[in-house]
């Protein structure tokens, strides 16, 4: 938690409002888009919500959303955001950790949990699956499960170590062991995800739906200061990324994973 209070006051400029942030979160809201363009006032239940962001985007669409976060600063710009935007009667704010749903203030049944940008990257493999089960409590029947989390072997990644002459750093996100990635002056562990180990952790509760690559040829956010110079360049990756729209097969190579889960009875 202190990892992430500490960088709650930058978190929205460093990426949020990137470039690199917005043409990631961009791809998710298309994909999100395409799922939930016939579904209207959906009862949305979001973990790790951050500053507010997909938050305020589902708000807009007309949807009801229960925003939770372990971070009672990122909640605290989420709740100057969500008064801004005019829209305290579509958000709930509530500081809760996602491994301890069951204190969730809640009594309804959501339609749809979301979590994006690598919050489930933040648990052991053990616990992502208990994750997973209480998510099915919480769901309605016809519910949806979305989330978006980083894997294992990201092109960006193993290309920048290459150039960096890091040979031994390639293959760094393999592997089921714990990684710490440096947040805010502190360590946090990190576990990175194939396709199939999500396959079996999301068994038997949930069934994908739809599993995409984010981020193929738009690369991860720590090269925006790369990219400062080439800004037109990004844009270019963005419609590539657009036209091919990975799917399994080059989703694994990209910077996240946006999956799409129907609740199994």
């Amino acid at each position: 938690m202190a990892s992430f209070d500490s960088v709650a006051a930058s978190y929205d400029k460093s990426l949020v409002a990137s470039r690199i942030g917005t043409f990631q979160r961009e791809q998710v809201h298309r994909l999100m888009d395409k799922c939930l363009h016939t579904k209207k006032g959906l009862h949305v239940l979001e973990l790790n919500c951050g500053t507010g962001e997909d938050a305020i985007w589902l708000a807009k669409k007309g949807h009801e959303v229960w925003a939770t976060d372990v971070s009672e600063a990122m909640l605290s710009v989420a709740e100057e955001k969500v008064h801004r935007s005019q829209l305290s009667l579509k958000i709930s704010l509530q500081q809760l950790d996602f491994m301890r749903l069951k204190k969730l203030s809640v009594p309804q049944k959501f339609d749809l949990v979301l979590s994006n940008f690598g919050g489930f990257n933040c648990v052991s493999p053990i616990e992502l699956q208990q994750v997973f089960f209480n998510i099915h409590q919480l769901l309605a029947p016809d519910g949806l499960l979305i989330f978006v989390i980083m894997v294992d072997m990201t092109a960006w990644d193993m290309f920048y170590q290459f150039a960096k002459g890091k040979w031994g750093s390639l293959f760094r996100r393999k592997g089921r062991q714990v990684h710490y990635v440096p947040v805010g002056g502190n360590r946090v562990p990190t576990w990175y995800h194939t396709p199939k180990q999500l396959r079996e952790l999301l068994a038997p509760c949930f069934r994908i739906e739809k599993l995409r690559g984010i981020g193929l040829f738009v690369p991860p956010s720590f090269l925006e200061s790369a990219f400062t110079r080439y800004l037109s360049w990004l844009s270019w990756l963005d419609r590539l990324d657009r036209m091919i729209n990975p799917g399994t097969g080059l989703a694994r190579f990209c910077d996240h994973l946006y999956v799409q889960c129907l609740r199994e009875k």
